[in-house]
């Protein structure tokens, strides 16, 4: 998963981490907004998954300029619940050595 503190949102994809690169287009999902449709996660930072329906995310604290809105979920710890379930892939299988190797 990949944060965007700018957009309040969240990237949930595969990654390959050799290379730097995205696999596939992957699901965003935003952060709840306000009644006004105001951004209200303004600093979101860290995340982590729970289960397959569930995240953790970290908020910073909020900076001077940004309006109020962005105060009482600043320096949080959250928990939000997917619409729907995000499947891990499985792991690469190791290979099994030959029985020349052993």
């Amino acid at each position: 998963a990949i944060v965007s503190q700018e957009e309040a949102a969240v990237w949930i994809g595969d990654f390959d981490p050799d290379k730097l690169d995205v696999k596939g287009p992957g699901v965003v999902y935003h952060f709840p907004r306000d009644p006004e449709c105001n951004t209200i996660y303004c600093n979101m930072e860290g995340i982590a998954f729970i289960d397959e329906y569930r995240i953790a995310a970290a908020s910073d604290r909020s900076k001077a300029d940004q309006p109020y809105n962005c105060v009482p979920h600043d320096q949080s710890v959250m928990v939000f619940q997917l619409p729907s379930p995000v499947v891990q892939p499985d792991p690469e299988p190791t290979p099994k050595p030959s029985s020349q190797e052993m």
